[in-house]
């Protein structure tokens, strides 16, 4: 449960939370310079998303490979 809770407030939170700020950013007028780099880190956070939920999917079916040999 403890590593839930870490992976959840940091692992995935992280790149959420930068998502959206700069989603909000994107929203606002910007120049077509920080508009590409806004973009190059919208993308980087998303990869970092990706990674996050595929370890997640990892750690499960490796729990649920363990579990079913204990049976």
């Amino acid at each position: 449960m403890q590593e839930y809770t870490f992976f959840n407030a940091h692992i995935l939170r992280a790149p959420i939370s930068r998502i959206r700020g700069l989603l909000t950013l994107l929203s606002l007028k910007v120049n077509p310079e920080e508009e590409k780099q806004v973009r190059e880190l919208l993308v980087a956070s998303m990869n970092e998303l990706d990674q996050a939920v595929k370890s997640i999917n990892s750690k499960l079916e490796a729990s649920t490979s363990e579990e079913s040999k204990e049976d």
